[in-house]
């Protein structure tokens, strides 16, 4: 994936790897600190790996249902601006919304219709993985608020979401897309219709789950941590990148669904 900001040249796979072995090697202390880390690390990011490195980390237990974590990824969401960052956190958005929905659901209603379209993206895929815990109500609306957008990752994440709920009811799919075929964009009913029951399987999604596995994977390697925990986080990314040559392109393989690591 082309991208303007700089790159470590670190694939994605490694760069979760080198997240997971800093958390474990220097334990954060309260879901505070952590949230202050993830922070400091989104907004003093010199490379792309380290934004990715604390999306990795808002993953961790401590933080999982957190509600105090929504304002972090709306930041994330609205300076990260591009479909890698936002779809990164679409599970973790998720998540809160199963421990809370009382207060999530105005929220993703709200954000439903927001002015920028990568928020409201957030709001359709906020269900990703949801399966039979889906609320059809709530998919419903945040859809037909955006079905007449002509942005392509609005209408590529309707479908999305449309065809990876039919792998768990796929006769409200059916009925939602019959129902709506006329607003809905014909990029969505593609997208919608790519999955058949009994022919779900083994698919490769649009999303950041096109980042998750490499074909190649860089040589294992020891790597120091400073204290800080920017620094450090860093510090472990830089010598990954020393393990291969330098580049301005961060190149990914197909994989699987995201909610495989979720």
């Amino acid at each position: 994936m082309k991208s303007s900001t700089p790159s470590l040249g670190v694939r994605v796979p490694d760069v979760r790897k080198t997240t997971k072995a800093v958390a474990a090697a220097h334990p954060f202390a309260s879901a505070e600190e952590l949230r202050s880390t993830v922070l400091a690390l989104w907004r003093e990011a010199a490379y792309r790996e380290e934004r990715y490195a604390a999306i990795d980390l808002t993953g961790l237990r401590l933080v999982a249902r957190d509600l105090g974590m929504l304002p972090v990824y709306e930041e994330i969401i609205r300076t990260g601006a591009s479909w890698d960052y936002v779809d990164g956190v679409a599970h973790r958005i998720c998540a809160l919304l199963q421990a809370h929905r009382e207060e999530l659901t105005p929220v993703l209603l709200r954000w439903s219709k927001d002015q920028d379209f990568w928020i409201r993206r957030a709001s359709i895929t906020a269900q990703l993985g949801a399966k039979s815990r889906t609320d059809t109500a709530l998919l419903a609306s945040v859809i037909e608020a955006n079905m007449a957008d002509r942005e392509f990752f609005i209408r590529k994440a309707i479908g999305w979401v449309l065809r990876e709920y039919a792998k768990t009811e796929p006769g409200w799919v059916l009925e939602f897309v019959e129902r709506n075929g006329a607003s809905l964009s014909p990029l969505s009913r593609r997208e919608a219709a790519e999955e058949r029951p009994g022919q779900m399987t083994g698919r490769v999604v649009t999303g950041w789950s096109d980042l998750l596995k490499s074909s190649l994977v860089l040589r294992s390697r020891k790597i120091r941590y400073s204290a800080n925990s920017r620094a450090m986080m860093a510090a472990a990314l830089r010598a990954s990148a020393r393990a291969r040559p330098r580049s301005s392109v961060c190149r990914y393989g197909k994989t699987s669904s995201w909610s495989e690591m979720a």
